[in-house]
């Protein structure tokens, strides 16, 4: 059954979403230049598809609850998860004739890469620098056995 995101759970939802945008913003930077950035309707027709993706399989997924924050492996094991599910809901709705320009099959293969990679990039960065600012030592996700 679903459970509420905690803290931690929606601080990662945060970053989460700002890779996303970081992600596909950069694609289109990669492809326009800066000035591609300037055409909001091109940019909220390419990022905000693989927003409402990653909210959908989050959802989903159950990415920001609580046990799925818990551990290491849990959390890239959900947001791998979340992830591709992202890209699937996200490329449905970006080549749907309700966009103007759909995209080229490679597309599909270049967000799946990116945006899973990128994700889990970054949830290994935030987990290294929680563990570094909390002092604990790494763990393989396994809860120790009870007193």
């Amino acid at each position: 059954m679903f459970e509420a995101p905690d803290r931690d759970g929606l601080a990662l939802a945060v970053g989460d979403y700002l890779a996303v945008i970081a992600i596909v913003g950069w694609g289109i930077v990669d492809h326009n230049g800066i000035a591609g950035l300037t055409d909001l309707p091109e940019v909220v027709g390419t990022i905000g598809p693989f927003l409402v993706g990653i909210v959908v399989a989050s959802l989903l997924v159950g990415t920001y609850e609580p046990r799925n924050v818990a551990s290491a492996r849990a959390q890239l094991r959900s947001v791998a998860a979340a992830a591709i599910g992202t890209v699937g809901v996200g490329l449905v709705i970006r080549t749907s004739p309700a966009i103007e320009g759909g995209a080229a099959w490679p597309f599909g293969l270049v967000m799946l890469g990116t945006i899973t990679l990128g994700l889990l990039f970054w949830r290994t960065a935030a987990i290294a620098v929680s563990r570094y600012r909390s002092g604990a030592p790494e763990t393989t996700g396994r809860e120790p056995t009870g007193e």
